[in-house]
């Protein structure tokens, strides 16, 4: 469980469209929602492996083209169990152009119109410290993570990108309006080839929630 790269979805206090609570048998997944969001994690980890048993607050921080940053309250970690509330719809003006956000890029072919948040991170403040919060994972060289993204309406990004010394990622990006996933994972190093995906079966293992506060 070992990147730091998040760009997760960004978050604005209207009403609430998914829930997660710690209401499944073994206390560990997630119940309500959609089929997509019903399946995640629930207990949370720190760096190192170990389980996280403390409590605090999960906030999205956003900020647009006009570096306006907010910080919206979305849930809870309760003796190292998260719940976490997600609302319908988000303001246009914290909203992206798809063909212009960060997953599109050179040679991608973009499809839609829609919008979505694209400059954003998820944190946790426990004790009143700012901690990073992320749905990752890692074997060996591999990394993965999953990031919330909201969209205003359908829209689909394919392609291939380069990035030098961490080689190229094939994107398939099948967006829905409201919330979606988009799954990515790979190995750094200039001949690798990873996967950037709204189709979890790109994930090759485990995805769980690390928090780590500096």
């Amino acid at each position: 469980m070992k990147t730091k790269r998040f760009l997760l979805a960004v978050i604005f206090g209207f009403a609430l469209a998914f829930t997660f609570s710690c209401s499944s048998d073994d206390g560990d997944k997630s119940s309500g929602g959609s089929d997509v969001f019903s399946s995640l994690p629930t207990q949370v980890y720190l760096e190192d492996g170990k389980k996280f048993t403390g409590s605090g607050d999960i906030e999205f921080v956003f900020k647009n083209s006009w570096e306006l940053v907010l910080p919206v309250s979305v849930g809870t970690i309760q003796n190292g169990k998260i719940t976490l509330d997600l609302p319908k719809t988000i303001p246009d003006k914290y909203l992206t152009a798809l063909d212009d956000s960060f997953y599109s890029f050179e040679n991608s072919t973009v499809q839609g119109e829609a919008k979505i948040t694209s400059e954003a991170w998820l944190r946790a403040i426990i004790d009143g410290e700012e901690c990073y919060l992320g749905l990752v994972g890692s074997t060996g060289e591999i990394w993965r993570e999953a990031e919330f993204v909201y969209s205003s309406g359908s829209g689909k990004i394919t392609g291939t990108r380069y990035i030098q010394y961490k080689g190229s990622s094939i994107y398939n990006i099948n967006l829905s309006k409201g919330w979606n996933l988009i799954y990515s994972e790979g190995k750094e190093c200039d001949e690798c080839q990873g996967q950037v995906s709204t189709d979890s079966k790109i994930i090759t293992g485990e995805l769980n929630w690390e928090i780590g506060c500096y």
